[in-house]
């Protein structure tokens, strides 16, 4: 089951890679698929390794005040490194 999941996960995230290439200048992404609480795995993996930057998307609203979503706010205040947060 995990390997099914993950390749469905792969082939997403490769076909999105691909467009993001191709419509901007930018030269590598790079991507990880773990299993686990998200926000401990994230934090997990950022402060092990030297990544420019975390992207992540927040989709949550609430009235008309937007809030970031439980694993982004648990992210940003787990951790010391940049993130950029796009709201879906």
């Amino acid at each position: 089951m995990k390997s099914l999941l993950e390749a469905g996960i792969r082939k997403i995230l490769e076909e999105r890679i691909k467009i993001c290439i191709e419509q901007s200048k930018i030269e590598q992404i790079s991507y990880k698929i773990e299993a686990g609480k998200p926000v401990d795995e994230i934090v997990r993996i950022a402060e092990e390794n030297s990544y420019d930057l975390i992207v992540m998307a927040s989709s949550r609203i609430s009235s008309l005040i937007r809030l970031l979503g439980s694993t982004t706010k648990g992210v940003i205040d787990s951790i010391k490194k940049p993130i950029l947060i796009i709201h879906e």
